[in-house]
């Protein structure tokens, strides 16, 4: 993925079926929490969980693809 620090959020790719599933892991930094104010539990924004999730989507593609349909000669 072209993604850097900060926005590169998945960490590995694990148990990987050829453009079918994986599973990503996240190393979730402290950061990325907000405290809510009534319950004070942590939580991660659902939009950094809906981003991993699309990085992880395209990681899986990319994984999937021959080299020399993205590679620029």
């Amino acid at each position: 993925l072209p993604h850097r620090e900060p926005m590169l959020l998945i960490d590995e790719l694990t148990n990987i079926k050829k453009l079918h599933s994986a599973t990503a892991i996240v190393y979730v930094k402290k950061i990325v929490f907000f405290a809510r104010a009534i319950s004070r539990n942590p939580v991660m924004p659902g939009v950094l969980i809906v981003e991993a999730f699309g990085q992880a989507a395209a990681a899986l593609t990319a994984h999937g693809l021959d080299k020399s349909t993205y590679e620029i000669n």
